[in-house]
């Protein structure tokens, strides 16, 4: 196990040394080409940004060895982010999988999470609270998440047992009770076991697909799928942007743990490439001997 401790000396957060490794990715004339695989294994590979109660208490952090993000401790008023310093292609389909571990001595945790995905800069940050490092509605922060352009799809854990955000712009497109999901049988309020995430965005179709599972407990999920206004190279004004992890405390407070974290593009497939680059061969080849032959002649 780890124990994770933060500034003021209190336990925040245990892990398991080990946990169920994420099934491999790739299939269907399409091969995966990793673009975050040493997920939080080189901190230097991050930038780390806090505001409000998180400043003091030292986070986010990623202990050295731990291949962890810790983003906020059981204690209220945090606000905090995390940004791979390496830009993402966002016109290509991508799917993003980690693992999730909360706890928290409040009968009621919050505030969740956003994994986000961002083009401006690697010390955005949003409002805590239910906004969860995400919204910024005002722009009044000098390092917010402007109100265009972002997206960010996480959890809220305070108000209801299910709820799954969907946000475009720096603001919700689904929270509260309209993204509560129906058939989950995950409690998200009360279960401190690790839950494996797979978010995922398909350019073809412009749908963004959630799903979660208890680690030791696969009956124990969710899942759900939301249409974008529009392609999030569009959203977004640009085909990269940065992708990362933004969660806050406020009134309540959670412990939240981040693990296996790997990020990949859909590309296209290397055999085909190979099958292009021999026949591109192959044509050259019988040239050389068509010109060879008129000579000859």
């Amino acid at each position: 196990m780890f124990m994770f401790m933060h500034g003021n000396g209190k336990r925040w957060a245990m892990l398991p040394a080990s946990l169920a490794a994420i099934a491999a990715l790739g299939a269907g004339g399409t091969a995966v080409m990793a673009n975050v695989t040493d997920g939080f294994a080189t901190p230097a590979n991050w930038s780390l940004v806090a505001a409000n109660a998180a400043v003091t208490n030292g986070l986010p952090m990623m202990p050295s060895g731990s291949d962890a993000l810790g983003l906020t401790s059981d204690n209220t008023n945090e606000i905090a982010g995390a940004w791979y310093k390496t830009a993402q292609n966002m016109a290509a389909s991508w799917t993003a999988t980690f693992t999730w571990q909360m706890s928290s001595a409040a009968n009621a945790p919050g505030d969740g999470f956003m994994f986000a995905v961002q083009d401006h800069g690697l010390n955005a940050l949003g409002y805590g609270g239910s906004d969860k490092g995400f919204v910024d509605a005002t722009g009044s922060r000098s390092n917010t998440i402007p109100v265009n352009p972002s997206f960010g799809a996480g959890v809220e854990n305070y108000s209801y047992t299910n709820e799954v955000d969907i946000g475009e712009d720096g603001a919700f497109l689904l929270s509260g009770k309209a993204a509560q999901v129906s058939s989950s049988t995950l409690n998200l309020q009360t279960d401190t076991n690790p839950i494996n995430f797979t978010i995922g965005y398909s350019n073809s179709t412009d749908v963004v697909t959630i799903s979660a599972v208890d680690s030791t407990n696969s009956a124990d999920s969710l899942s759900t799928n939301y249409t974008l206004s529009s392609s999030l190279a569009s959203i977004l004004g640009q085909n990269t942007a940065y992708v990362g992890f933004t969660g806050s405390t406020g009134g309540v407070s959670e412990a939240q743990v981040f693990t296996n974290f790997n990020f990949t593009t859909a590309v296209p497939e290397p055999a085909s490439l190979a099958v292009l680059a021999v026949g591109g061969g192959l044509g050259l080849l019988l040239i050389g001997r068509r010109r060879t032959s008129r000579r000859k002649a």
